[in-house]
């Protein structure tokens, strides 16, 4: 019985919280009007920020030694922590949501420092407020402190998560030990020593910044939520978070971190972070060997508009053993959410009005996409002005643009493709501005898709798989492709899910994917097709393991989809051509 797919989860974000009303003027110091003092007091973090990154940690140390930490009102130590205590609790519970797994909140210890005081930055961007550059400053003089709370909050919670557990494990063995002795004692042996209870030994060291009394001036509470909770850096922040969380770089390299420590290795910290001050921002031009222009006119013949298509191509990121299929726009949108689609928007806007274009992104920053592609040159150039850190995020999204929307070399093979870059100073290094040239390691792939977890490759002709770049975590590595339902579908030319002989397949003429296996809340898949573009059978569904029973619609319309399982079965090294009224479009060479 054929059965519509219909598929589309969401997320929303809830900084609502109680939070203290009362408001003080500190220490006989009169504060500015609308601005209040809170309770709060110091953390002290130990270790040095641990994010690819983030500046070495000497270079961190010497900005933080010429960075300025006492000016305005004084707010001692303890009025302090109801301001560190709502963004910590904040993050917190946004952080939980995401059901992180142990190595994953590892990675959000390490990089939390850098995030935040990138948040920081950025709520100082020219054009800021008095109030934004009060929070930037608080912010980034305790993001330490921030951090490390953050991390005692998330790891004592998981002790007290897994107390019970623990409680009833020591009570059984307490049982058990004493029937053991009883034994021993009847047999004339002698009963197991009692266990010495554990010392905890507390280090006064850990505490010497509690001690702290520097001046900082704050918004009134309202005020303070406002330029946080309700900012566009926060939400930049929470995006990052959920980064660290649920994706992930395959062991083939970070191509990503590595250009972001790239160039923030070359933006030097020049200006001391005070909140009479902007925070400092660079100019940027990213040039890359990349015409999206020429890579359209070669997929579809001039046939559609720029604006149309882009963001629909079908990307391949991962490798050739774990990769992503997603369409441009929502793998931007799932890996930069805050400005990848900001800056697809405004390349589409250039290609279709064939000159320069400007865009201000959502967070203040600015870039000019001085693409000539028009004239057939093969450079596409993009200007950003920004903090550091949104330097680095735009070279990133554009050489994964570079290497994504771009046929393989070879017109019979797959492809992976490598970024990387190289920085330098565009005039003179006190200018701000730089230059930053992305270059494109290409090789192509002559594995066979017979091999385990290739079988996934039968659905292409020559895209190009773009290495170095997060995908979604999975439950088993090396599984193959994971693909949106409804995308698999278009590319097998299924139009409904069909039942036959009590099992489940997306069945087109000459390819069919059928159900193989469920892991946790991801079903693998087998693909099946003919080399020779003749019809496929239903029984050849009969090759798959027999004891899998048919999954329920319902599980397939909730899970995450994966092609890869591979089993004794026929592969055609071509092209499986979309419907021709599809929506989305293949990356690969006509």
């Amino acid at each position: 019985m054929p059965t519509n797919l219909n598929q589309g989860p969401n997320g929303k974000f809830d900084g609502n919280a109680e939070f203290p009303t009362d408001t003080y003027t500190v220490n006989g110091a009169s504060v500015d009007s609308g601005y209040v003092s809170a309770i709060a007091s110091g953390l002290h973090s130990s270790g040095s920020m641990a994010d690819p990154g983030s500046m070495a940690p000497v270079a961190e140390e010497e900005f933080d030694a010429q960075t300025v930490y006492s000016d305005g009102a004084s707010i001692n130590g303890q009025e302090l922590e109801v301001y560190k205590a709502e963004l910590v609790d904040n993050l917190v519970r946004e952080v939980r949501k995401l059901d992180a797994s142990p190595d994953a909140l590892e990675r959000i210890f390490d990089a939390l420092p850098a995030l935040i005081k990138s948040f920081a930055l950025q709520l100082g961007q020219p054009g800021s407020t008095k109030e934004q550059r009060d929070v930037m400053y608080f912010v980034h003089k305790y993001r330490q402190h921030l951090s490390q709370r953050f991390k005692e909050a998330m790891l004592s919670q998981d002790e007290v998560d897994n107390a019970m557990a623990r409680e009833s494990d020591r009570v059984n063995n307490e049982f058990t030990s004493s029937r053991i002795g009883e034994w021993l004692t009847g047999l004339g042996g002698s009963a197991p020593p009692a266990e010495e209870p554990v010392r905890v030994i507390h280090d006064e060291h850990l505490d010497q910044d509690l001690l702290e009394n520097d001046e900082v001036v704050l918004p009134n509470k309202h005020g303070y939520r406002q330029v946080v909770f309700d900012s566009v850096p926060y939400r930049t922040l929470l995006s990052r978070l959920t980064r660290e969380a649920l994706l992930t770089s395959l062991a083939e390299g970070d191509a990503m971190n590595t250009i972001r420590r790239q160039i923030l290795a070359i933006l030097p910290d020049r200006r001391r972070v005070s909140r009479y001050r902007e925070s400092e921002t660079f100019t940027m031009v990213f040039d890359a060997q990349w015409n999206p222009a020429t890579f359209l006119e070669h997929q579809f013949g001039g046939s559609v508009e720029p604006e149309d298509v882009l963001g629909k191509v079908i990307t391949l990121t991962g490798s050739m053993s774990e990769a992503q299929a997603l369409p441009c726009a929502e793998y931007l949108r799932q890996t930069w959410p805050a400005t990848g689609t900001h800056i697809l928007d405004t390349i589409e806007k250039s290609l279709q009005k064939r000159k320069q274009v400007t865009r201000s992104l959502p967070d203040g920053s600015k870039i000019i996409v001085l693409h000539d592609g028009w004239n057939g040159l093969p450079h596409f150039r993009v200007l950003a002005e920004g903090t550091a850190d949104i330097l680095a995020e735009v070279g990133a999204i554009i050489s994964w643009l570079a290497a994504a929307l771009r046929a393989s070399p070879d017109e019979d093979c797959m492809a992976c493709c490598t970024p990387n870059v190289a920085v330098m100073p565009r005039h003179l290094a006190s200018s701000g501005e730089f230059e930053c040239h992305i270059r494109l390691d290409t090789n192509v792939d002559r594995s066979s898709s017979g091999r385990a977890g290739h079988c996934w490759k039968g659905l292409f002709l020559n895209p190009v798989v773009v290495s170095g770049y997060p995908i979604l975590r999975r439950p088993r590595r090396d599984t193959g492709l994971e693909i949106p339902l409804e995308m698999a579908a278009n590319l097998v030319d299924a139009k409904r899910l069909h039942e036959f002989m009590g099992k489940f397949c997306l069945k087109g003429f000459s390819a069919m994917l059928a159900p193989i296996e469920v892991v946790g809340e991801t079903v693998l898949w087998h693909l099946y097709y003919n080399a020779t573009g003749e019809r496929v059978s239903y029984l050849d569904m009969s090759r798959k393991p027999p004891d899998l029973e048919a999954i329920d619609t319902n599980v397939l319309r909730s899970s995450r989809h994966v092609i890869g399982w591979c089993f004794d079965a026929m592969y055609m090294f071509g092209r499986l051509s979309l419907p021709s009224d599809s929506v989305l479009y293949l990356a690969e060479s006509r």
